[in-house]
């Protein structure tokens, strides 16, 4: 197997498994959420409902750490994954149509796989996302 048949096969399977969540929920978003929210709390006395468990409410108590200031630099998956596909992709081309050495092949396509993300693929990504739904209080 060619190392650019690779990363496009890691690339393309992380961006499905990022999709899947989605998908499975697709349809059934206003179902789910009544199960989990039914009968915890009366919305009018704030009192626990009979036979409800009781809610926990987490307090953030999240201190700042050094892990936290290196992770904010790391891109998002969806972006590491686009520029995998996008890599391997380019690069079986250069290398297989074009005859180029595996090296020069991997430069010209990590090179282009950057200037597209950031062209195209980044701009795709904020359209779609701009269409996310808010999230929703329990009643």
């Amino acid at each position: 197997m060619s190392f650019f048949l690779a990363t496009l096969g890691v690339g393309l399977g992380g961006l499905l498994l990022m999709a899947l969540p989605g998908v499975r929920r697709h349809g059934h978003a206003g179902h789910v959420g009544a199960h989990r929210h039914a009968g915890h709390r009366s919305a009018a006395t704030g009192q626990a409902k009979a036979g409800a468990p009781p809610v926990a409410h987490a307090q953030s108590t999240h201190a700042p750490r050094a892990a936290d200031g290196l992770l904010r630099h790391l891109p998002e998956p969806h972006v590491i994954f686009s520029v995998l596909a996008l890599f391997g992709a380019l690069g079986n081309v250069l290398q297989h149509a074009l005859g180029l050495p595996l090296w020069i092949a991997a430069c010209v396509a990590a090179l282009v796989a950057g200037f597209l993300e950031w062209l195209i693929v980044a701009r795709l990504w904020r359209l779609t996302l701009r269409f996310s739904g808010e999230p929703t209080s329990p009643l």
